[in-house]
């Protein structure tokens, strides 16, 4: 029986026969992952294939998708997942003819929790896809990720799962924010409200909130920025955490970012506000990155003997408890930098008095969203009506801006019980109260407002979009 060896990158190079018979075994196999290295009998021919192929069926048409296995396509790794990118197609006709084409915009996300365990020298019982398929019925709610359902490939005892998703643009935020501050060295606080925090929360309300699933693990390796186009894109990624609201909470997160009542309620209901408080330190790192949690226990935790991850926890929790919140200006003193918050923006602009009034109202937003108490955060809608009238406020003086129209303009529901509800009928009537707040009632006060006439109304927010992500930096 003859070897025929098949590279689907080289497809060009090869012969019209070996092409045929390519085609003819992939139109008719019902494998969707053809392993590569492996040998496949077909029509008296021994098929081996160089690269992995991932199946893809569409109505009209049959996909497998060619996977690349350089390291350098490696797009991301996790504890239980690996993100490889999918360097073309090959599309297969009825007929088995077969056509390639490159392909920029697909990855494939690789789960395999035998890694973590194998890391972690923990023992590791056979992996179930059925997990998989579970957990692709919930978080497909995420539609900018475009996630296809999953495909279960045995190998000895163990099995992975296979998911095509979108390629994303960008870089891990930690990685795009040095990029920033190295191309932007200081920048205007409109700026950092425009291209930064104005983004980030918008990304977090379309991707994640509106979903009705909290997210459970934001931390900046889980958030991809681009800004190498016009406008900013974020991005926000490995969801295999996410629940529901009103499920019951797990101890899950990253130290640093995880909210203190992680730590301190054996049982507990899924809330926003846990997305809440790990957005408002997400927001912090990106005024000042100093502040990014594990930047600062570089030069701070890195020298105790105990578990690091262990002193994170505690370390965080007793800063939280004492200061009541994620406060910047508490945390800057363990740091020797010289300007305080806001060191790394233009110094030229603070003595406008607009500028100072918006940056102590930013500060005390964050401070705000970090409390220690959940019941004290503000609702995510609350935050993206205060950083739109503060850049109003900004940009109101600069005739060279545009207003773009905005076809997904937001109404802020200002009265009690105008959202509606998503809390589940499971949810025990003593605690539906407590996810009320967030849930019908997300704006019941302003108190900023009120304290500064200055800032547009929330008239002024709906009739006058603000241009955030087409605004060249200052």
């Amino acid at each position: 029986m003859a070897t025929i060896e098949i590279n689907p990158n080289e497809l060009e190079s090869l012969t019209e026969e070996t092409k045929k018979k390519m085609g003819d075994f992939l139109a008719k196999t019902p494998r969707r992952f053809i392993r590569k290295k492996c040998d496949y009998t077909h029509q008296g021919d021994r098929l081996h294939f160089t690269k992995n192929l991932i199946k893809s069926e569409r109505p009209d048409k049959t996909l497998f998708y060619v996977i690349s296995n350089a390291p350098e396509h490696i797009l991301g790794e996790g504890s239980f997942n690996r993100i490889r990118e999918i360097i073309a197609s090959i599309e297969v006709g009825a007929d088995g003819k077969v056509e390639y084409q490159f392909e920029g915009g697909k990855a494939l996300k690789v789960r395999n929790p035998n890694r973590s365990h194998q890391a972690n020298k923990e023992a590791c019982g056979p992996y179930c896809h059925k997990l998989a398929e579970e957990e692709f019925e919930r978080i497909n709610r995420f539609k900018h990720l475009q996630m296809e359902a999953p495909i279960g490939v045995k190998r000895g005892e163990h099995e992975k799962s296979y998911s095509v998703m979108k390629k994303m643009p960008g870089q891990p935020m930690r990685a795009a924010l040095e990029h920033y501050s190295r191309q932007y060295p200081r920048p205007t606080t409109a700026a950092v409200l425009n291209k930064l925090l104005i983004p980030l929360i918008e990304a977090y309300y379309d991707q994640i909130y509106l979903t009705g699933l909290v997210h459970r693990d934001i931390q900046p390796e889980n958030v991809l920025i681009d800004f190498s186009q016009d406008e900013t894109i974020v991005n926000f990624i490995d969801v295999d955490n996410a629940m529901l609201v009103g499920d019951m909470d797990t101890t899950s997160g990253t130290a640093g970012y995880a909210p203190p009542e992680l730590f301190t309620v054996n049982t507990r209901r899924v809330s926003v506000k846990r997305d809440i408080y790990s957005l408002g330190v997400l927001l912090v790192s990106c005024v000042n990155l100093l502040l990014d949690p594990w930047f600062y226990i570089d030069e701070y935790l890195l020298t105790q003997t105990e578990d690091l991850n262990s002193q994170v926890l505690k370390f965080f929790y007793k800063f939280i408890v004492k200061n009541k919140c994620f406060d910047p200006d508490s945390l800057l003193q363990h740091v020797a930098v010289e300007g305080g918050f806001y060191a790394y923006l233009n110094a030229m602009e603070s003595k406008k008095d607009d500028v100072v009034m918006a940056r102590q109202a930013i500060k005390d937003h964050l401070k705000k969203m970090t409390s220690f108490h959940p019941k004290d955060r503000p609702h995510i809608l609350e935050t993206i009506d205060l950083f739109k009238r503060l850049a109003i406020q900004l940009n109101s003086d600069e005739s060279r801006l545009s207003v773009e129209s905005d076809e997904k303009k937001r109404e802020i529901p200002l009265e009690s019980g105008s959202e509606k509800t998503d809390i589940p009928v499971n949810v025990p009537e003593k605690e539906r109260d407590l996810l009320d707040d967030e849930i019908r009632n997300p704006l019941k006060k302003f108190g900023i407002f009120a304290q500064n006439p200055m800032l547009p109304s929330p008239a002024a927010i709906r009739n006058h979009p603000l241009p955030c992500y087409t605004r060249t930096l200052s």
